[in-house]
């Protein structure tokens, strides 16, 4: 079945996707999704989510664009969509070396000698892991609401939260309970484009509820185990290892994760770039595609001279 696209009026279809699934290092089930062109004859982008509670979709208004001009690799990361579920794996296989090696594997499954990552919050910090394990595998890296330390880079209160345990009950019990009347509002203030039409609202609202329908109990202790082990992944020793092209899209207005750290990374890592979104937030990938859309696909034209 054809993707349809959350902007009305577009007839953009990602084309030859195909479902493929992998066991990684430590035997968990890994699956990820090909779309656009053949490896063999374009660049070749590889897309990773943040963490935890949502899974490749989150890139679903940029796939039928950018597979015109790429081939197109997305996985679910482990514990996330068709992966094997958080619930079934231990706090063990959570480390970032586990996504990294899980992102090395895939290419080497699909022979892929080269890519660019593109990582959203937690997801640029696996693609700073893949940089600091295997960097010539990589053409550049493109972070999206991303840090190299969650509590070096976010403001003050969120650091208070974090270091007297009440951000673990945020996450594990007041999320999870008010996420509809979140998503109601955030879905409310989503704005409209013109070169993709229109946002599909309701569309939106019903994948994010879906996301974290028919949770239980369980689910909810993983998920705060995993989120804290994620939040306090620290990569500052990683940055001056780092030289390959690399570009920072930050959010003005993001409260989680401050531009700063977009602008430490750059200056630390040589040939970087940093662009900001004067409205975006922490979810502006979700609420901004086409600021993201349009400031990636100038940067990948300048990489790869489309």
């Amino acid at each position: 079945m054809p993707f349809i696209p959350r902007f009305k009026g577009t007839d953009l279809v990602c084309t030859k996707m195909e479902e493929k699934s992998i066991k990684s290092h430590d035997n968990v089930r890994i699956t990820y999704f090909k779309y656009g062109l053949d490896p063999k004859e374009a660049p070749t982008l590889i897309l990773l989510q943040g963490a935890f509670g949502v899974n490749h979709t989150i890139f679903n208004d940029y796939i039928p664009f950018l597979q015109r001009d790429y081939s197109v690799i997305a996985p679910d990361l482990r514990g996330e969509g068709k992966s094997q579920k958080l619930t079934e794996l231990h706090e063990s296989s959570l480390e970032l070396e586990d996504f990294a090696l899980d992102v090395k594997l895939i290419m080497e499954k699909e022979k892929i000698k080269k890519a660019t990552l593109i990582g959203v919050s937690a997801g640029g910090k696996i693609a700073l892991k893949c940089a600091d394990m295997f960097q010539k595998r990589f053409d550049a890296l493109i972070l999206i609401s991303s840090s190299y330390n969650f509590l070096e880079t976010t403001k003050p209160i969120y650091r208070f939260l974090e270091k007297t345990g009440i951000s673990d009950y945020i996450i594990g019990e007041v999320i999870y309970s008010l996420w509809p009347l979140f998503i109601s509002n955030h879905t409310r203030k989503l704005s409209t484009y013109t070169d993709f039409s229109k946002l599909d609202k309701s569309r939106i609202k019903r994948e994010m509820l879906a996301s974290v329908s028919n949770i239980d109990r369980r689910t909810h202790t993983m998920v705060t185990k995993a989120s804290r082990k994620v939040r306090r992944w620290n990569l500052k020793g990683v940055l001056e290892k780092i030289n390959i092209l690399c570009y920072f899209i930050t959010g003005k207005k993001d409260k989680l994760v401050l531009p700063e750290a977009s602008y430490t990374m750059a200056e630390i890592i040589p040939n970087s770039e940093v662009t900001i979104i004067p409205s975006g937030n922490h979810q502006m990938i979700l609420t901004q595609p086409k600021e993201i859309y349009e400031a990636m696909q100038k940067y990948l034209s300048k990489i790869y001279k489309n």
